[in-house]
């Protein structure tokens, strides 16, 4: 499991960093502009911040896994002020250089991801091709964190007496909590079934601003 979080980081790292790395020369300071022209203000730009909030959360899920952590009153709280600062910087550098390499109509089409369209700016196909099949590699590695560590929060609840303890039922061979991660798969599968995934997307948002006020 280690060498596959290992892999799935190093995607990451490797996928937005060749990005910034390659794009940043490639910015053209006029596009930064644009919005200036259009009358957009600070009020519209912190309003669609608070939209895309969801890229930005996500990693505190790692105090979800701190039974697990060697040494977790001292790795847990470093790991997530590391973590918070790669992330952020990446992020907005990201951002910087797609706002940077071509004008922002084109990435608010929605027929192409913003960021495999900024890419094949400057890099062409290759560029499109590049960012495509690592979104991919890093959704499957998304996915895999969020089962692993959302399985762990109603183990943790059950062992606090917030949940029914058989929640906190751990696997004799596989040592994990297997009930959790059961239930949680049944529920992920319900859900899907209803045709309330687009739905559950539009509420996260407000429901992530709420909880970190």
């Amino acid at each position: 499991m280690a060498s596959m979080r290992r892999f799935f980081s190093t995607v990451t790292l490797i996928v937005l960093g060749g990005f910034i790395i390659l794009g940043i020369t490639h910015v053209d300071p006029e596009y930064f502009f644009v919005y200036r022209k259009h009358g957009v203000g600070l009020i519209s730009l912190l309003a669609a911040a608070a939209l895309i909030i969801e890229p930005f959360i996500g990693w505190e899920t790692i105090t979800f896994l701190g039974e697990e952590a060697i040494d977790p009153r001292k790795n847990v709280p470093k790991a997530l002020v590391v973590s918070t600062l790669i992330i952020v910087i990446m992020y907005l550098l990201a951002v910087f250089v797609a706002l940077g390499v071509t004008n922002y109509k084109y990435l608010a089409r929605g027929d192409v991801p913003p960021l495999q369209f900024a890419a094949a700016t400057f890099m062409g196909e290759f560029g499109s091709l590049f960012i495509g099949l690592g979104a991919v590699i890093i959704l499957i590695g998304t996915t895999n964190s969020w089962i692993m560590a959302a399985s762990r929060l109603p183990y943790s609840m059950a062992k606090d007496r917030l949940l029914p303890k058989f929640f906190a039922r751990i696997h004799p061979k596989y040592g994990t909590p297997h009930v959790a991660l059961v239930i949680q798969t049944l529920l992920a599968g319900f859900l899907l079934q209803l045709g309330v995934f687009e739905l559950l997307l539009e509420a996260l948002i407000p429901i992530a601003l709420l909880s970190y006020m």
